[in-house]
């Protein structure tokens, strides 16, 4: 009985034991990544300030801060306000033509229904001509109080996406309608306003640009696909697209995303933040010096490599986002690491998001020059006039005759060829098509 109770006594001691010991390997591996952190931020601060890097909130009001003169955003208030005072239901007439898809029209709408948002889509349009003031504008900044750190709103985003929604389905219906100067104004007004959409050096201002950008091309697409014999519309498309896309900054967002994960006054500044262990009174004195600091520190360091290598790539760094990025990693073990190390696909996706509306740009003009070279010939030319590389991969974009028409395509960002097959016809596929 008593050899019974001993084995019991010794199994029970092993396991314990067992335990403790993880339970101190993993105490040791979290504060040497801890103490480590601390014992390099100062250095890492220093080397982020000579750099240029955004530290303080003062820092990003002085960088992207916008005079008088050159601010969009007292406009862009004033159509918000004006769009706030509209009828709900007036705003709810859209949905036939918001819904319209890519290439057919949305189903379960009736010829009053149709003809109700069309009057809703005029209406709102008129309402919107205000923002033509926006085009003299380059900047726009809506003083946001940047020191509230995570905690700032920013709801203009969802304003923006309405202006350029009703600016790009009413540009859609008045090409359609031989009203082609028109239709290229609010097209052109529209691609502003997604410029200006971006300004804000937020990873999310980035994207909201880009879903944006990517409203005004559909439409474009619609409107090529629908008057696809319209010469006159493909002459003046050919000289908007021409102008290109406003160049996209990843390093604005970078700089974004580095205040955020430094707020503070400086980055000593969260010395005052220690992890209580013992809890108060006695965590006062018994603190993990700076658990917090030392994960905010490798991210710091995280976004200045990131930094570091996009002003390595040189040239247009977008389009070099959509082949040669490739984020280098933390470099050592640690908890503050591994935590960092879920930034990296974030960025990985927004920078891939990025190169989206470059692609969508280069099949346009594609399908403009197919357009032509189809006139020219009485028939589908059997390949690309002209030759573009793909923003997504080394070969050039994708052509492929597709029974009556053609489809022009990116692989997009998953780096997978789908065979120019929409969302509809292959929900896993992530190729950019334009069909004609």
């Amino acid at each position: 009985m008593k050899l019974k109770r001993f084995r019991e006594w010794s199994r029970g001691w092993q396991i314990t034991s067992l335990l403790a010991g993880v339970a101190v390997l993993g105490a040791t591996y979290y504060l040497r990544d801890v103490i480590h952190a601390n014992w390099i931020h100062n250095s890492v601060y220093e080397t982020a300030k000579r750099e240029g890097a955004i530290v303080t909130a003062q820092d990003l009001r002085d960088r992207y801060g916008a005079k008088d003169q050159d601010n969009a955003a007292p406009i862009i208030t004033a159509a918000m306000a004006d769009w706030d005072k509209l009828p709900d239901a007036l705003v709810g007439q859209l949905q036939p033509i918001f819904e319209d898809s890519y290439y057919s029209r949305p189903k379960g709408y009736g010829e009053v229904e149709q003809a109700l948002a069309y009057a809703a889509l005029v209406r709102l349009d008129a309402e919107l001509g205000n923002l033509t003031g926006t085009l003299a504008k380059d900047k726009c900044d809506f003083k946001y109080d940047w020191d509230q750190g995570a905690m700032v709103l920013f709801p203009q985003f969802t304003y923006f996406k309405n202006f350029v929604k009703v600016l790009s389905a009413r540009a859609r219906i008045l090409a359609g309608q031989g009203k082609v100067a028109e239709a290229i104004e609010r097209w052109n007004l529209a691609l502003h306003i997604c410029h200006l959409s971006g300004e804000p050096p937020i990873l999310i201002a980035g994207l909201v640009r880009v879903a944006c950008e990517s409203l005004v091309m559909r439409s474009i697409a619609v409107a090529i696909a629908e008057s696809r014999d319209n010469q006159a519309l493909r002459a003046q498309l050919r000289a908007l697209l021409a102008e290109g896309l406003t160049p996209i900054s990843p390093e604005r967002y970078l700089d974004g995303e580095l205040f955020f994960y430094n707020h503070a006054t400086t980055l000593t500044g969260f010395e005052d933040v220690g992890d209580d262990i013992l809890g108060s009174p006695l965590g006062k004195h018994a603190r993990i010096p700076g658990a917090i600091r030392a994960w905010r520190t490798r991210m710091f360091e995280y976004c200045i490599r990131q930094k570091r290598q996009l002003k390595a790539i040189g040239g247009d760094p977008v389009r070099a986002l959509g082949v040669e990025w490739d984020p280098p990693l933390q470099g050592r073990e640690g908890v503050s690491y591994t935590l960092g190390k879920l930034m990296e696909p974030t960025l990985q996706q927004a920078f891939s998001a990025f190169v989206k509306p470059l692609a969508t740009h280069d099949a346009l003009v594609s399908a403009l020059e197919v357009l032509d070279a189809r006139q020219k010939l009485g028939r589908w030319p059997d390949a690309l006039p002209v030759l573009r590389p793909d923003p997504f991969g080394s070969k050039s974009l994708r052509y492929r005759r597709d029974g009556t028409g053609v489809r022009i395509w990116s692989i997009g960002p998953d780096f997978k060829d789908s065979n120019g097959q929409t969302k509809p016809e292959n929900k896993d596929s992530d190729d950019i098509v334009i069909r004609l």
